[in-house]
């Protein structure tokens, strides 16, 4: 199988129990090293500026993502944010810096092979027109993460708009994943299982809302249902959760044709993840399979 992940790599300050740890983060690098986890040949497609540290790029390579066509921008910054973890759950995001966004000519002509494609944007670095190229070299499925298109910076500060650009491409998807605030933002609908379906109803032909720890709502062809959160053994960071969470439901999806089984194993990826900081915790597939099981007992339909 071989997928790709597109967006930003960034640059993460995260300030956590009284202390900042820098690391590398964005979709593109916990989706890409989770899918190659997960047993996926994965090329990563990004834009990073002259400050990304250049150990960061070797360490996607190191583990096996083709970082070939990210492409390093000399008179640009990296995407890079500062992420405060509440005590009472939830976290602060300040903007640090933005790098160029990813352009239509950008795109490898090796996409055409990809039998997945994950779009994980920031902050608006992907447009409309990219993910219609994207359908113009690819056949394979391709999701995306509403985070970054409904996202847009004041100041240092991150506010959410939805305009025609994030309506086109929910239209454009295959499969849609975002968090419950993300998808009320989008659908105006507060019931995570209801927000899913007017997703789908937008466009979409799969429809993920995560809740974290509270589980994640799944929505098609008209029908909803609740996917239980598999329970790790304990959490220490839940940066990155829902880029793993879709690009492992992708994979399994392609791998056996059955969307609660690919619900199932990316509740099981993702609480792998949390139970250590920044990529420390992604596992691979044969690790998942008893997390995998005990979500499939707990999954309901609701409509």
């Amino acid at each position: 199988m071989f997928g790709a992940v597109v967006g930003h790599l960034v640059i993460d300050y995260v300030l956590s129990k009284g202390r900042v740890r820098r690391g590398l983060g964005g979709a593109v690098a916990y989706a890409g090293l989770a899918a190659r986890r997960y047993g996926v040949d994965t090329v990563a497609v990004s834009k990073v500026g002259a400050d990304m540290p250049d150990e960061y790029i070797l360490f996607l390579a190191r583990n096996g993502v083709d970082t070939s066509c990210v492409v390093r921008v000399s008179d640009s910054v990296s995407t890079s944010f500062m992420l405060k973890y509440l005590e009472k759950g939830g976290r602060e995001l300040r903007v640090l810096g933005v790098c160029e966004p990813i352009m239509p000519s950008d795109l490898p002509e090796c996409l055409g092979e990809a039998d997945f494609i994950h779009v994980g944007p920031v902050i608006r670095e992907v447009s409309s027109r990219v993910l219609e190229r994207i359908k113009e070299l690819s056949n394979g499925l391709l999701s995306l993460d509403l985070q970054g298109f409904i996202r847009r910076q004041e100041g240092d500060r991150i506010a959410y708009m939805v305009d025609e650009e994030v309506l086109k491409a929910v239209k454009q998807a295959n499969v849609v994943h975002g968090d419950l605030d993300e998808a009320v933002t989008v659908t105006g609908e507060r019931e995570p299982w209801r927000a899913a379906l007017k997703l789908v109803n937008k466009g979409a032909d799969i429809a993920l809302v995560t809740l974290g720890k509270r589980g994640a709502y799944l929505a098609y062809n008209g029908r909803a249902y609740f996917i239980p959160a598999a329970k790790p053994r304990r959490v220490m960071d839940e940066t990155g959760a829902g880029d793993v969470f879709t690009v492992i439901f992708d994979a399994s999806y392609i791998e056996n044709g059955s969307i609660l089984e690919a619900a199932a194993a990316a509740s099981a990826a993702s609480s792998f993840l949390v139970e250590e900081e920044g990529l420390s915790g992604l596992v691979g597939k044969n690790e998942l399979k008893k997390r995998i099981d005990e979500v499939l007992l707990g999954i309901k339909r609701m409509v």
